[in-house]
């Protein structure tokens, strides 16, 4: 398979290759999403010495793992190592007897070197600041799939490594665009209204389109990876977090708390849905699921900054939460998935795919170098005239854009009845009266396939369409 996409961070490694300098490169992002793939695709034979932690394994059984592999690279004379001191003492032996021009050093799934009372830290500490950092020849990348182990002993360090990574990529999963082009080279021969069925249920995350079979339906293959017998995503919800965090059960509990409140939680109903102390800990929390992709965070409209929210952005998330924990267990999955749950489920999930392709949606409304912040909104509840709104765009050049968000089952242009109209525009006029902005507000559709133009379609002043979220 080709590497799809990832044009940014391929560069970024060649151009660090490349360097007359050296560099230590810590690339991280949830499991699954490429991370790997990216690195040895990009270097391919450049890599000199690549070594992969080994999970659930003690110390000791980790440096063997480590000694054979620097065996393996010609080091054959290398004793039985005591510690990570030793490990990279040794290391540095394999880099010195290498000819070429740049050494690259490949350590991958470095939490899972890190044992309890390991001294792997010290070392990478030692190997990088007294010895690489002091050459011209080095690349050393770590990766890890652990987000919160990277940010707390490498972005976080308060020893050694503090301020020591000279760059930093963070891995994402595919946008739509991303996914057709991955669909294209796997010949799975779906539609963008097809990729987008599937999007909504596994996002972007490329082991999990490496799963779906070739010839099958999205229904099908939903099917295939979360209700038949050997399903391999039945169990990855929970397996995901557990990866990322070593103590994954008060993430899990924030996640759900999100998954209830499409608009989202601030830090206070955070704390006390949860049941976790509104400290310190608290947001250290929210920063490692931000960087890990699952949640963003934004300053409702009118708000100042310790009125930040926090939203569940991620789709498997969304689908376990939202769709799969609440089917009934007494009816089949092609019944699940022709039912009416389904389909509700689809019009919030296809909210959250606008809202993760934010950057295509202000490319499609011609405002790609404006600066905007994206929010959703709800109406004072005390007030008489209640509006909720998916998403509103506020522009730096005097203009919100208030966008409502339709999904429909057959796919065809959206009919905006007289009864739609009005709502639109109560919303409108409620948005303009209880936040007294000045700004112009245009309201904005986003469906899949357009809206259909009559007597009660003015209202609009921009219509997108699927097709724009794959631009």
């Amino acid at each position: 398979m080709e590497l799809i996409g990832r044009e940014e961070e391929k560069q970024t490694i060649i151009e660090l290759y490349e360097s007359n300098e050296s560099s230590f490169l810590a690339i991280y992002g949830r499991r699954r999403v490429g991370k790997t793939f990216l690195v040895r695709k990009t270097l391919s034979d450049k890599i000199t010495f690549s070594y992969s932690g080994k999970a659930n394994i003690n110390k000791r059984t980790q440096l063997n793992s480590f000694r054979l592999t620097l065996i393996e690279n010609g080091l054959h004379d290398c004793p039985i190592l005591k510690d990570w001191f030793e490990a990279f003492f040794y290391l540095k032996k394999i880099i010195q007897e290498s000819i070429v021009q740049k050494k690259v050093i490949f350590l991958d799934e470095v939490a899972w070197m890190d044992n309890q009372k390991s001294d792997f830290i010290s070392a990478l500490e030692g190997f990088w600041n007294e010895w690489a950092s002091k050459r011209n020849d080095i690349l050393l990348i770590i990766c890890a799939s652990a987000t919160s182990w990277i940010i707390d002993n490498v972005f976080h360090n308060r020893g050694g490594l503090h301020n020591r990574i000279t760059h930093r990529l963070r891995i994402n999963p595919f946008n739509l665009s991303e996914c057709e082009e991955y669909s294209k080279v796997a010949n799975l021969a779906y539609s963008r209204y097809q990729i987008l069925q599937l999007y909504m249920a596994i996002g972007g995350v490329a082991w999990y389109w490496s799963l779906l079979k070739k010839g099958y339906s999205v229904i099908q293959n939903l099917i295939l990876l979360f209700f038949s017998e050997d399903a391999p995503l039945k169990g990855e919800y929970k397996e995901l977090y557990s990866s990322l965090f070593r103590k994954p059960e008060k993430y899990i509990d924030i996640i759900k708390a999100l998954s209830i409140k499409i608009s989202g939680l601030d830090k206070q109903e955070l704390s006390a849905e949860c049941k976790i102390s509104n400290n310190s800990k608290l947001t250290h929390m929210l920063e490692e699921l931000e960087e890990c992709g699952f949640i963003r965070k934004y300053i409702p409209f009118g708000k100042k900054h310790n009125s930040m929210r926090y939203q569940l952005t991620d789709c498997l998330s969304l689908f376990h939460l939202t769709f799969l924990s609440k089917t009934r267990g007494d009816l089949s999955p092609e019944m699940l998935l022709a039912s009416n749950s389904y389909v509700v489920w689809c019009g919030l999930a296809y909210e959250r795919v606008v809202l993760n392709h934010i950057h295509q949606v202000k490319k499609a409304l011609g405002i790609n170098g404006i600066y905007t912040q994206a929010y959703t909104w709800r109406s004072n509840p005390s007030e008489d005239n209640k509006a909720q709104i998916d998403l509103l765009i506020d522009r730096a050049d005097s203009v919100i854009n208030l966008v409502e968000v339709k999904w429909s089952v057959d796919g065809k242009k959206y009919v905006i009845t007289k009864e739609v109209e009005e709502n639109l525009l109560n919303k409108k006029d409620t948005f303009v009266s209880q936040t007294k902005t000045r700004k112009s507000v245009f309201i904005t559709m986003i469906t899949l396939s357009g809206i259909e133009r009559n007597s009660h379609s003015d209202c609009v002043t921009a219509s997108l369409t699927l097709d724009d979220l794959f631009n």
